[in-house]
């Protein structure tokens, strides 16, 4: 299992999944702007 959390303190989320796997996020910071990406675990 990897696992990821943000490093931008104002976007919190983490997730944990197998090598490989393709996670999309949603995010929201503190002034409600909303993002979504996409990560590969490594």
């Amino acid at each position: 299992m990897s696992g990821f959390m943000s490093e931008n303190p104002l976007v919190k989320f983490k997730f944990k999944g197998k090598k490989g796997d393709k996670i999309v996020f949603n995010t929201i910071d503190n002034n409600g702007n909303k993002a979504t990406g996409k990560k590969k675990i490594k």
